[in-house]
């Protein structure tokens, strides 16, 4: 079988099928290791020479020809932003002259503009890439408006990426809904549903006690008695503005699994809903499974002690009832995770 021929060749052989743009554009994603066109501090690290022809035609396409210059890299002759032609900046009267003078095989002069051609082509392409998003995302490392955008959310400047477990990019996709200053039980939900593609619902006013320190309870003769004032009956008080709920069903048990504390979705999760909204509330989640979905406990095959420990389904439900029978906190454990792994690694560092 005849291999089809390279990018390179097709592009050598029948130019005038490419635009100039994707073919730029391409080449900076073939040199990753070497600056964008247009930021080169010096000719060396250029990996493209761009010039034009003499021509006295209204071009049908933007590239003329490509071959390989005296130093081995692409040559790009173009048919727009030129000097010469119907519509550079020269007269007429200039490239008609240097028309003539290529059909005799004297191209020096139009070699010699290429020195202008050449710097004027990759500043236009470089405003051009620098103006459209998704060609600033072929170099994350660089990308403006990853910048811009993540500017929106707190993740703009290099300080402030990688902080979690969720990835930047994800939380770029978001962004609408999390750079928005009132936050809502809706934006949640959404960003929520998503980031893990699951059907997510936010239970709002959860009834939670609310423990007082120490220091903050009344004491007859002592402290906080001011009737009407500071004076607080009791060690706790019962609270429905200061709790949610994240309810999470899960599509089958291997999903179900995921969420749970020890799976891999349970740490994104909590960084998730902590990086919208910070620390000012108190939540939990609530798992739920189809019940059709739900396996017995069989042992040393399947069932995780208090989390999938079914001792058998329930098969007088409805069918597509739903078994909600998890529920815990992945902020405290996750909290409480971190803590040690702080700890543990407090003393290598202070031995180093």
């Amino acid at each position: 079988m005849e291999k089809p021929p390279s990018y390179q060749a097709q592009l050598e052989a029948e130019p005038w099928r490419f635009d100039f743009y994707a073919v730029m554009r391409r080449l900076e994603r073939s040199f990753p290791e070497r600056p964008r066109i247009g930021d080169v501090a010096s000719r060396q690290e250029e990996y493209v020479a761009l010039g034009e022809p003499a021509f006295l035609d209204f071009p049908a396409s933007t590239i003329a020809a490509a071959d390989r210059d005296g130093q081995g890299r692409l040559r790009l002759l173009v048919k727009f932003l030129g000097l010469l032609g119907p519509q550079g900046a020269l007269p007429l009267a200039t490239t008609e002259e240097s028309y003539h003078w290529q059909l005799a095989r004297d191209d020096a002069f139009p070699r010699f503009l290429d020195i202008f051609n050449h710097r004027f082509l990759q500043l236009f392409y470089r405003a051009w890439a620098d103006s459209r998003p998704i060609v600033q995302h072929d170099r994350p490392e660089r990308d403006r408006f990853a910048a811009y955008l993540g500017s929106m959310i707190g993740v703009g400047s290099r300080p402030y990426l990688d902080r979690d477990s969720v990835p930047d990019a994800e939380k770029l996709a978001y962004a609408g809904l999390i750079g928005a200053q009132a936050k809502s039980a809706s934006r949640l939900g959404r960003f929520l549903a998503g980031l893990f593609e699951a059907e997510v619902e936010i239970e709002q006013f959860v009834g939670m006690r609310l423990v007082f320190d120490p220091a903050d309870r009344t004491r007859l003769g002592a402290a906080h008695c001011r009737l009407g004032g500071d004076a607080l009956l009791g060690a706790s008080v019962y609270s429905v503005e200061d709790k949610f709920r994240v309810k999470i069903v899960a599509g089958d048990l291997g999903e179900f699994e995921r969420f749970l504390p020890d799976g891999d979705r349970c740490e994104p999760l909590a960084d998730a809903v902590f990086f919208h909204l910070g620390a000012q509330f108190e939540w939990e989640v609530e798992l739920a499974l189809p019940v059709g979905e739900v396996r017995p406990v069989r042992l040393g095959q399947s069932g995780h002690l208090g989390w999938t420990s079914w001792m058998a389904p329930n098969w007088n439900v409805e069918p597509g009832a739903l078994r909600r029978d998890a529920r815990f906190h992945p902020a405290e454990s996750l909290r409480l995770k971190r803590s040690r792994a702080a700890a543990a690694a407090g003393p290598r560092a202070s031995g180093q």
